[in-house]
């Protein structure tokens, strides 16, 4: 790139989302499946970038599908034929600062004219893998067919396959396992060390493939000029957005350790509200700054659970508190959060401070989605319908539930002027609350 790059802004894979540069230009970049997809310029124009199997951008082309750039590497990544004046990605699909010379790669530089990193690598190898200890070589010496996107350890096609007709882009746990412990039988400690680090790499790998989903998806629903994320039409809404994430978590593949269908919704709600566990809704209150911009939406959502903002926040901590946590645990944090609210409140039958009414809803309806979990509905075909279709809102099967379920006598009240105009005397309050 010509233009002097003043600022970029990155996701919580290190890739480069936004970059301005000098003056009043600003580049969007959308990355997908683990690599460079497209970007709009700063006159709103998309280009699209075509890529070769190891994620080189090899041509750059218009929304009218005329070719505005075309580009041949090296094998050590170095610009023989064509330009970079389009877009700064270039080999292996990674940014190229041409005032420097390298490639920023993460965890260091790459400078493609020497071919080897200006820094040493901050993993030390491998014995199985002698190369692997040079600690500045590029990808091993595996020019053909390696690249390098963490600037840690080199990746090839096969075990991270950046061609577009690849479905997802993984590296395989079970072969850096092998690289880093040997396949022979092995000592237990050595083994229960060995099962942790395959553990941790799959979490890891599930987590980074929905964030970078789940920002394509809030990108894509910010820009009516956007068609697809990976294949899949855009969202029409927040609640749409949050249907294909948790389908497309639902497609991850065995050999990433997705065992189950709680142990998805953990990690959506890592992604989502950056808590996990039992006591998800409790961390997520004080963790609001961290939240995802897809959780603070409500768009989409059903009318009986709607408020302005942050319901898909609402209703994933109460979700995965139930679901990780169990009933009791949940109707805890559902009675402190919609009746004792912020103001301490001790005394049970009588607390002066309660919870929105579409928020209560809304954890009943949590609640309910948590007790049919492993059913053999695909969780976000069930997820959907429930947030969305009139007939399971409050005057579907939900509406028996919470009416008789109701966490604290003022909300009764409040519910039960909500759908009858008139208000409930002290004296017919029960715990069951009588219906109109």
């Amino acid at each position: 790139m010509t233009n002097l790059i003043a600022r970029r802004e990155y996701n919580s894979q290190g890739r480069v989302v936004k970059t301005s540069t000098a003056g009043s230009n600003t580049t969007r970049t959308l990355h997908a499946q683990g690599q460079v997809f497209s970007q709009k310029d700063s006159a709103s124009n998309w280009e699209w970038m075509l890529a070769d199997g190891l994620g080189s951008v090899r041509g750059v082309v218009s929304s009218a599908a005329g070719v505005l750039e075309h580009r041949h590497f090296d094998p050590l990544g170095n610009l023989f034929a064509g330009a970079m004046s389009q877009s700064e990605y270039g080999f292996t699909g990674e940014p190229f600062d041409s005032a420097t010379g390298m490639l920023y790669l993460r965890a260091r530089h790459y400078r493609p004219a020497n071919g080897t990193f200006v820094s040493r690598d901050p993993f030390e190898g491998t014995m199985s893998r002698p190369m692997s200890r040079n600690g500045y070589s590029w990808v091993e010496g595996r020019v053909a067919d390696g690249r390098d996107s963490s600037g840690m350890i080199y990746e090839t096609p096969t075990r991270w396959n950046s061609c577009p007709s690849a479905k997802i882009p993984i590296l395989s746990c079970d072969d850096l396992a092998a690289q880093m412990f040997g396949s022979e039988s092995l000592p237990y400690e050595v083994s229960l060390a060995k099962a942790s680090f395959l553990d941790n790499c799959y979490k890891n790998s599930r987590l980074s493939l929905l964030s970078a989903r789940a920002d394509s998806l809030l990108a894509c629903l910010n820009d009516n000029q956007c068609h697809s994320v990976g294949g899949t039409p855009r969202p029409a809404n927040a609640i749409s957005a949050l249907r294909d994430l948790i389908a497309f978590g639902e497609t991850l593949p065995d050999l990433l350790g997705l065992n189950n269908t709680r142990e998805l919704v953990d990690d959506i709600s890592s992604i989502l509200l950056g808590s996990t566990g039992p006591y998800t809704i409790v961390n997520a209150l004080f963790n609001i700054r961290n939240w995802h911009g897809l959780a603070r939406l409500s768009t989409g959502i059903h009318s009986d659970y709607y408020q302005p903002e942050g319901q898909i926040a609402h209703f994933w901590s109460f979700l995965n508190t139930f679901v990780q946590g169990g009933y009791a645990v949940g109707m805890y944090a559902d009675f402190t959060h919609e009746c004792r609210g912020v103001s301490g409140i001790t005394d049970f039958f009588s607390p002066s401070a309660f919870g929105t009414i579409p928020d209560a809803r809304l954890t009943t309806a949590a609640l309910l989605i948590s007790n049919s979990i492993g059913n053999a509905l695909p969780l976000s075909s069930h997820i959907y319908n429930a947030l969305t279709n009139e007939f399971v809102g409050i005057n579907g099967f939900l509406g028996e539930w919470y009416y008789s379920n109701l966490s604290c006598w003022d909300l009764a009240k409040a519910e039960y002027l909500d759908r009858t105009g008139n208000q409930l005397p002290d004296s017919q309050l029960q715990y069951y609350p009588l219906y109109s």
